[in-house]
């Protein structure tokens, strides 16, 4: 008889296990996939390409490091005639026209020129020219995108305010959300309680969070007070004033942070400093901060001379290096001289000096 009841109940637990396995099986699946699903509709809704679908022209160091770039849909949208010049047209499904006031509501998409605005209800005064919107908000022109819950806009003086605001600098690589941005006529942004990366949206390599922040379209320089710079989620300076170049040109300010991790450092941060103190000579400050190891200080000068030539100096320390030091916590640095020059045909000097604390530096 035990044997028979056994013979009966295994095939039933079995079945039971079996059962609760699929259905824990499809609750995370189905997890996973709504998460993947809300990347994918984050990513979609501000352009943002990942590294395998950039094209190879396009891959910069920026985008290799960020694993993809922001790209513009209106990039080939002609540019030649302001919106400013060309009649509003409307489509929503209700309407109220008053003397003074257009009202639009249900569905409003708004199009003047290259520039769309995208809400749910949409006032536009007659007389002031301007534009009160209520959200989900879309505005976007060649260039930039941006999304909020609410927007003003003087279409005189080509001025847009947006609150709880999230934004794509196309132009610049630069992504930001914000309780609030004003947006002036040569597309420069004032962003208040905000944050900007350049990296994806989804899984930034770093931020800049600040009180305030400016965007400046037309000098491509950013501007944070009351900053604090997160690498990899971990916040690794707080500083009163900060500014960064948007591009590549030489601008003093902060420069793309590099983030790795080994066996043998751990986690390995390195924010650099660039300093353009002339047209012939400029210096980066690079802390760059090894998990297991300490703070490494690197500095590097550069000068171009027309006497003495061209001079690379570079130099670091690190201090009470536990690791790899003998003995213990020993400071460890290393320094490195080059110059090259040809101050006539028959002479050309050359330097190649290095100097490490020890062998295993």
């Amino acid at each position: 008889m035990y044997a028979s009841l056994k013979n009966q109940i295994y095939p039933l637990l079995i079945a039971r296990m079996l059962v609760i396995a699929l259905i824990l099986i499809a609750t995370v699946t189905g997890a996973i996939a709504d998460d993947l699903i809300d990347e994918t509709a984050i990513q979609a809704r501000i352009n943002w390409v990942p590294l395998a679908l950039v094209r190879e022209d396009d891959r910069d160091e920026r985008c290799v490091k960020c694993g993809g770039r922001y790209q513009d849909p209106l990039v080939n949208v002609d540019r030649s005639v302001p919106p400013a010049q060309f009649d509003l047209e409307v489509t929503a499904g209700d309407t109220d026209i008053t003397d003074e006031t257009l009202y639009f509501s249900d569905n409003v998409t708004v199009s003047q020129g290259y520039r769309t605005l995208k809400a749910q209800e949409v006032s536009i005064d007659r007389i002031e020219q301007t534009v009160v919107a209520q959200g989900p908000i879309e505005f976007r022109e060649p260039g930039i995108v941006m999304y909020g819950d609410t927007m003003n806009y003087d279409s005189l003086g080509e001025r847009a305010l947006l609150a709880n605001a999230e934004f794509a600098m196309y132009d610049q690589q630069l992504y930001g959300v914000a309780d609030a941005i004003a947006r002036d006529a040569n597309g420069s942004l004032e962003i208040e309680d905000g944050s900007l990366t350049f990296c994806s949206p989804i899984d930034p390599s770093w931020v800049v969070t600040a009180e305030n922040l400016r965007v400046d379209s037309t000098t491509r320089i950013g501007e944070a007070w009351g900053a604090r710079i997160d690498v990899k989620g971990v916040p690794i300076a707080y500083l009163p004033w900060i500014q960064f170049p948007l591009d590549d040109q030489r601008k003093t300010g902060l420069l793309f942070p590099d983030v790795s991790s080994d066996t043998r450092g751990g986690v390995d941060i390195t924010v650099p400093i660039y300093m353009n103190l002339a047209p012939n000579y400029d210096a980066t400050y690079s802390p760059r901060l090894i998990q297991d190891r300490g703070l490494l200080h690197r500095l590097n000068a550069r000068l171009l001379s027309q006497r003495t030539g061209f001079w690379d100096i570079t130099g670091a320390v690190l201090r009470s290096d536990d690791l790899n030091a003998s003995p213990p916590n020993e400071d460890r640095w290393s320094i490195n001289v080059q110059q090259s020059s040809d101050p006539s045909d028959r002479l050309r000097t050359h330097i190649d000096y290095s100097k490490v604390s020890d062998n295993r530096y």
